[in-house]
């Protein structure tokens, strides 16, 4: 195994370049990625049910809530979306969503299964689509998780699982759909970790269908400056240096050299030099040199 073989197995890829779905290589959705990018989103979730849902506050097919879980071991934000719940319904789900994330990342399987007994309940909030779509999408339930952020989506109009939902329609064995997704949205108006991120899956997805030269150019955006670090600049330098690899382009070793250098310096930033995470930038140019 060469050193950018063995880079690309570390960081989570397949023997084709697909991120692994599951386990520590999974495209996206561990519990502190989904949590923190929860946290910044604020008002984006849109239009959230101003009905008030009655529900059961107990059903006997429900898997049971271990008694040291908390209402508030469900983040703020995504708690006040269960305000138009009855209280003791709201108190519940919250507990149950509570328990999906903590393992989204170990046991999917588990958090699946509490995340579809919360959308039994409150199917008609967003936070709760969401998270059952994760969960489903972390099980490689792929049906599954494309009916749920399909359902978030048109809920709240939150874009930022849009990759997902592509990535999802490529474990269905159906990359022309995945590829048709990112056609008909503006990319222009995706923040630029989802432009990265869906732009990654429809490379994937062009791979799945032998075009090399396609997933080569679907990499080549803006996003491909090789002297800066975002937060997504390493997953996309390496998605670009495996291409290269495979098409035996010599510039492959470049940009795997500038992957690791990405993620090293990104980690090695200072995040309290801004406001927001995603706006830190390394400059790259004279590391690499």
């Amino acid at each position: 195994m060469n050193e950018h073989q063995d880079d690309r197995a570390r960081r989570g890829k397949d023997a084709s370049g697909r991120p692994k779905r599951g386990g520590s290589g999974n495209f996206r959705g561990k519990k502190s990625d989904f949590q923190k990018r929860g946290q910044h989103k604020g008002g984006q979730k849109g239009r959230p049910d101003s009905r008030r849902t009655e529900e059961p506050t107990s059903r006997r097919d429900e898997p049971e809530l271990p008694a040291s879980v908390r209402v508030a071991d469900l983040p703020f934000n995504m708690r006040v979306e269960l305000k138009t719940l009855a209280k003791e319904n709201a108190e519940v789900v919250a507990r149950q969503l509570a328990v999906a994330l903590a393992n989204l990342e170990n046991d999917p399987a588990e958090a699946s299964l509490y995340a579809q007994a919360a959308v039994k309940r409150a199917g008609r909030v967003g936070i709760v689509r969401e998270i059952a779509g994760l969960s489903a999408y972390r099980n490689q339930d792929w049906a599954l998780a494309l009916r749920e952020l399909r359902a978030h989506r048109r809920i709240t109009g939150d874009q930022s699982n849009l990759a997902i939902i592509a990535d999802t329609e490529r474990g269905l064995g159906r990359p022309d759909d995945a590829i048709q997704l990112a056609e008909e949205t503006d990319l222009v108006a995706l923040p630029a970790v989802v432009r990265v991120e869906l732009a990654i899956v429809v490379s994937g997805a062009w791979r799945d269908k032998h075009d090399l030269a396609q997933a080569r150019a679907a990499l080549e955006i803006d996003e491909l400056n090789p002297d800066v670090a975002y937060s997504y600049s390493a997953r996309l330098f390496e998605a670009y240096a495996d291409v290269l690899e495979e098409l035996g382009d010599s510039a492959a070793a470049d940009w795997a050299r500038r992957a690791r250098l990405a993620e090293a310096a990104w980690e090695a930033r200072n995040p309290s030099a801004s406001g927001s995470e995603d706006d830190l930038v390394t400059d790259l140019g004279e590391i690499a040199e």
